[in-house]
């Protein structure tokens, strides 16, 4: 592969939080259709002319690949979304050629971000090919031990039903448990999960760019969610007078016309001013 570069845990490190990150690289990739990858960013990419070497929207800054068999697709064109900046959507000639097969994106070091940040590592990310099984044929749901999250604790509280077992939860209850704690875990809170987390701390003020970063980093972590829609999702952040920091996401499902609507918020400390 012409760009592919290898990368680690190190890249990320422990416990760090997202506002340390102003690198600009691949945060994430999924089959959009049988024909098309939904590419996340970490930084809105530049999306200027399609010949430009440093431009997202060059197909010939990109290669996908099937990584069982080593098949390349041509990517056709590439396509901003235009409800989320840090998307961009790869159309490719012919549709994926296995179902259950891994394949890879990756980017050409010398794309940039809109703020003439470099690309750097991982230029690239892996998905399943298997988005458009997932519309026609019956879906395993999700299902989860029901633990509702206890006001000011990042734990939750096991419920014992009528039978004597715990009770669960699954649907749009469970996917909403999901994302709050993702966007609640700080980013390398799990040494297995390196990239899971965005650092929303308690009791810690932000400025207006820190807010910005972390509502860029909730669309992140959200999009991977595999049944929620990341081209239709919004996060809306705000600070009120008192200091609380609040994140409203509206979180479409990918396979139905529900949506999730979650709301996050963390109280700053009182510092007498």
């Amino acid at each position: 592969m012409s760009w592919g570069t290898g990368w680690g845990y190190e890249a990320w490190g422990g416990g760090s939080s997202i506002l340390e990150t102003t690198s600009f690289y691949i945060a994430g990739a999924r089959a959009a259709s049988s024909r098309s990858v939904l590419v996340t960013f970490s930084q809105p990419p530049n999306i200027g002319s399609p010949i430009d070497s440093a431009s997202a929207t060059n197909p010939s800054n990109w290669e996908v690949v099937n990584m069982d068999n080593a098949t390349q697709f041509v990517v056709l064109a590439v396509q901003p979304v235009s409800s989320n900046p840090l998307q961009v959507v790869l159309v490719l000639l012919t549709s994926f050629d296995s179902q259950a097969s891994t394949y890879e994106v990756v980017a050409n070091p010398s794309m940039q971000s809109v703020a003439d940040v470099a690309m750097g590592d991982p230029n690239f990310a892996d998905f399943t090919g298997g988005y458009w099984v997932q519309n026609q044929t019956p879906s395993q749901e999700l299902v989860d031990v029901a633990n509702p999250v206890v006001p000011h604790s990042p734990a939750g509280q096991l419920i014992v039903g009528s039978n004597g077992d715990y009770n669960l939860e699954a649907g749009t209850d469970l996917l909403r448990k999901l994302i709050v704690r993702r966007l609640v875990t700080p980013k390398g809170g799990f040494r297995h999960l390196p990239a899971y987390g965005m650092g929303f701390r308690e009791k810690e003020r932000y400025s207006p760019t820190q807010i910005a970063k972390l509502r860029a980093a909730a669309l992140i972590q959200i999009a991977q969610e595999p049944e929620t829609d990341p081209s239709k999702t919004s996060v809306q952040a705000s600070m009120d007078p008192n200091g609380t920091l609040t994140f409203d996401a509206q979180v479409p499902l990918v396979n139905s016309n529900q949506q999730v609507d979650v709301t996050v918020g963390r109280k700053a400390p009182d510092t007498g001013v």
